[in-house]
């Protein structure tokens, strides 16, 4: 989810700190996405669920992260960048969709036809092919997105790559069913054609997605983002992290939606 709702009022709402294991399972499932196995990770989403209350869940809820430290991203490539500078936020949500029907959503190769007036340009290129990834128990798909949008009004270009992996449910692993964590990482930063003011240096977002009975679905995010929108504002600023944050539910939003209706993929 690249983008920042181009609205710059301050909301009311604050951005409190996420409890302290929330924060650290966060963390935990990143330094073990490549290298960890099933069951490490759903042992955390496990514990994850309990930290969030997912059997009870009814509202969405969020605030900010602690900080990558170097290691971490020098983990997914990133070396010549100090993630110190890029700030974080998170959101835990709950809506309604068939786990078949989310995997291929977010495998969707036309994302910008799911969330619309968001790119003005978008490809996403697999590294295998998607249909196995799908007809597949478990594996990781891993991808290549590079999209045009813009920021408060000024166009830029950038690359991400990104990966999705199944952890597998059953009673030893994930007792409610499935999930898939979704890694993105902009490896260089993105490109604004030499305007003033604007940047985006860093961006590491880490989603992941269980089923918890029935359709239900719970989401938690975590996002990293250093980027600078000018006239001085940047995602240091507990306004704009407000704004990024209503952005990310809204974008859950649009994929209840898509669930709901059916939507052809």
């Amino acid at each position: 989810m690249p983008w920042l709702t181009p609205a710059l009022a301050l909301a009311c709402k604050g951005v409190d700190p996420a409890p302290a294991e929330l924060d650290a399972l966060l963390h935990y499932v990143w330094d073990r996405y490549d290298e960890g196995t099933d069951e490490q990770l759903a042992e955390a989403i496990v514990n994850l669920d309990a930290a969030v209350g997912g059997g009870g869940l009814v509202e969405a809820f969020d605030g900010s992260l602690s900080r990558l430290d170097p290691e971490q991203v020098a983990a997914v490539g990133v070396s010549d960048r100090d993630p110190a500078a890029a700030p974080g936020v998170f959101l835990v949500n709950t809506f309604d969709c068939g786990f078949d029907t989310l995997e291929a959503l977010l495998s969707y190769p036309a994302q910008e036809e799911l969330h619309g007036g968001i790119y003005s340009a978008y490809s996403r290129r697999f590294d295998t092919p998607r249909a196995d990834w799908l007809g597949a128990p478990g594996g990781t798909l891993t991808y290549r997105v590079d999209y045009t949008a813009k920021l408060l009004g000024v166009e830029y270009s950038a690359s991400t790559l990104g990966a999705l992996r199944r952890v597998p449910g059953g009673e030893a692993l994930v007792p409610w069913g499935r999930a898939v964590v979704q890694r993105v990482v902009l490896p260089t930063p993105a490109d604004f054609g030499g305007s003033s003011g604007k940047r985006m240096d860093q961006d590491y977002q880490l989603e992941i997605y269980w089923e918890r009975g029935g359709d239900r679905v719970l989401h938690a995010y975590g996002m990293w983002r250093q980027a600078e929108y000018g006239a001085g504002i940047s995602m240091e600023d507990e306004g704009s992290q407000r704004l990024l944050l209503n952005g990310l539910l809204d974008w859950d939003d649009e994929t209840a939606e898509s669930c709901a209706t059916g939507f052809s993929l």
